[in-house]
């Protein structure tokens, strides 16, 4: 099922996204995750001060985190993007997997590890939320 919210978020990001990721060692980056993923399977946000500050977490938050997009969205698009999942997000992520090498790259590291991604973006959730009420939204 389509998600309007990952739609138009990925949609305005993908150009900012592209140029960053052409810009970076993208295999690099995707071997360290993999192998901080297999070693890390139960890995919790807040464990680790040293990978929240490294290279694996910016590129998740790099992904996942435009606070201005967030609060730009109705309380009706905030509740649709924190029920979504990150099946969501590849679901529409998955077009642009197709036609672009760096966005393949990023699609299948994703998917690969879709229960791992899925549990760094419920924490991600809830810190987000906690930003949009002290941002004066009501939901």
């Amino acid at each position: 099922m389509a998600n309007p919210v990952w739609r138009l978020y990925i949609a305005e990001q993908a150009e900012d996204w592209l140029r960053w990721l052409k810009n970076i060692h993208l295999n690099s980056y995707q071997e360290l995750t993999q192998r901080f993923i297999l070693m890390h399977p139960n890995y919790m946000p807040g464990e680790s001060q040293s990978f929240e500050d490294g290279d694996v977490s910016n590129l998740f938050n790099k992904l996942m985190v435009n606070r201005e997009f967030i609060l730009r969205l109705s309380d009706t698009g905030i509740v649709v993007w924190v029920n979504s999942s990150i099946n969501d997000f590849l679901d529409e992520l998955r077009p642009y997997s197709i036609v672009n090498r760096e966005f393949r790259t990023l699609y299948n590291l994703i998917n690969n590890n879709s229960a791992w991604f899925h549990r760094q973006f419920q924490f991600l959730k809830e810190d987000l939320l906690v930003f949009v009420k002290e941002n004066g939204r009501q939901l």
